[in-house]
């Protein structure tokens, strides 16, 4: 944007120095415009001198990144992402790192190298753990530089994490003053993924199972039903999902009386 001058009004120069311009009009309307066109000119080009001048001031100033959002693919046999961050530093000064803050401690971000002169490049190298996570997911690093402590910059991670089985619920309980009726678990496997149910000892001793349906692909309706609820009770129901080129992982449910 052109920055405007405030000047006095030029009509008010021409009448001060000309004042027979009172009584002329066709000469002081032929000073006018001409002194007018000249002056709008002028003002404009001061304007234009005074903008080459001015320098965006800010974050975008000094430090600029080449993206600020990874979208990863994950399959089956993997168990984190990893991705960096690559900046420069575009201004005429030094950028330091002060802290990293991740929105979850399975997000980590870490750097061995924290100042950066004016025209050098880096990144910033993040990792995001998928444990026991699966479906849609958003994580975030906050970057706070020394020079904008109350302007982080903002690095996001997001993907979908495929899911070797889903189970609904994972946790099943049983008041000790309650009926011993059945609950029902609907194990939702991925469909190249195969399943198979091993119960503890305690499970067996505490606890009836009945297998709805169990097939590759398909879901599995769960019936655990307490053979009493006298004592109180903590047993475990392990899921076993085997994949013939990711491996196998193991689920567990969790069955209490109190």
């Amino acid at each position: 944007m052109i920055p405007t001058l405030v000047l006095p009004s030029l009509q008010s120069i021409i009448f001060q120095f000309l004042p027979i311009g009172r009584f002329c009009g066709l000469i002081t309307d032929v000073i006018y415009l001409s002194i007018s066109w000249a002056y709008e000119y002028l003002r404009i080009l001061v304007g234009i001198a005074i903008s080459s001048f001015l320098v965006p001031v800010g974050l975008s100033a000094d430090i600029e990144f080449q993206f600020r959002t990874f979208e990863f693919k994950a399959d089956l046999a993997d168990e984190k992402a990893v991705v960096s961050f690559p900046f420069q530093v575009v201004g005429n000064r030094s950028i330091t790192i002060e802290s990293i803050h991740s929105s979850c401690g399975c997000t980590v971000a870490r750097l061995e190298k924290r100042t950066f002169q004016p025209g050098e490049s880096g990144e910033i190298p993040v990792e995001f753990l998928f444990e026991d996570r699966v479906g849609p997911q958003y994580q975030s690093v906050e970057i706070v530089l020394k020079e904008y402590p109350g302007n982080p910059v903002k690095l996001s991670l997001q993907g979908t994490i495929p899911y070797w089985v889903r189970i609904i619920p994972r946790v099943v309980y049983w008041h000790q003053n309650s009926s011993p009726s059945a609950k029902t678990i609907t194990v939702k496997p991925h469909p190249s993924v195969d399943i198979s149910l091993s119960p503890s000892d305690e499970f067996e001793e505490a606890f009836l199972l009945n297998v709805g349906r169990i097939k590759p692909a398909t879901d599995i309706v769960l019936s655990i039903q307490p053979k009493s609820l006298e004592e109180p009770r903590d047993s475990i129901l392990t899921v076993k999902a085997y994949n013939p080129n990711f491996g196998e992982k193991y689920v567990k449910i969790i069955c209490i009386i109190r």
